[in-house]
């Protein structure tokens, strides 16, 4: 079934002005601009994102390689239920019965043919995803040497997000498949550091729409 979720790039205002109720100490959070928006983990769904192009019997194996994981299905107000099983499109979500284990997630993560696997999170009765780039602008002043300098101390690579002369400053990082660190962490140290006016993770939203 065709995938159906909105893709937001760079910041998210719709997450920073949302409530913040109701959560557990396993909560993790970004940064939008020098605010921490909190959201809630969910160590039982697994969001999995393939190379572009990859063959769909490719997709299909990797999505039945642990038979304790189930295609999840986002219940929508709006609109049909979608199963998210990688058929006809770049993402599968996978869920479990209980907690999924980190070793899992690693073993799909490291499958050939797929970008990233790492676990979703919810907030407000919608689900979050995130791919392995999220978006940096350096402080005023701040050279892109400093860039370079924290890029290289986590194994990530960088590049310009456009090459539009008013977009000058922002960059994309790339994190590697093999990193110990997630996306929304690795965000987190590179706002933390000072050397940057922003760092926002890349967000998949299920259910933008909902009301």
């Amino acid at each position: 079934m065709r995938s159906r979720f909105w893709f937001f790039l760079l910041l998210l205002p719709l997450l920073a002005t949302a409530g913040c109720s109701k959560l557990d100490k396993s909560s993790q959070y970004y940064y939008y601009f020098n605010d921490k928006v909190y959201l809630n983990e969910r160590r039982d769904i697994v969001f999995i994102l393939f190379e572009k192009g990859i063959p769909e019997a490719q997709k299909l194996a990797i999505v039945q390689s642990d038979a304790t994981l189930k295609p999840w299905t986002y219940h929508a107000r709006l609109g049909p239920d979608v199963t998210y099983d990688g058929s006809i499109g770049d993402v599968a979500v996978l869920q479990s019965f209980g907690r999924i284990q980190p070793s899992k997630i690693n073993a799909i993560r490291n499958k050939d043919g797929v970008r990233t696997a790492s676990y979703m999170f919810e907030k407000d009765g919608k689900f979050y995803a995130v791919d392995d780039t999220f978006i940096v602008k350096l402080n005023y002043a701040v050279e892109e040497s400093k860039l370079d300098e924290m890029v290289r101390r986590y194994g990530c690579t960088y590049e310009p997000w456009s090459t539009d002369s008013a977009w000058e400053g922002v960059y994309t990082v790339t994190v590697p498949k093999t990193s110990d660190l997630g996306t929304v962490q690795l965000s987190c140290f590179f706002q933390e550091s000072g050397l940057f006016a922003w760092a926002s993770p890349n967000f998949y939203v299920f259910g933008a729409l909902d009301v």
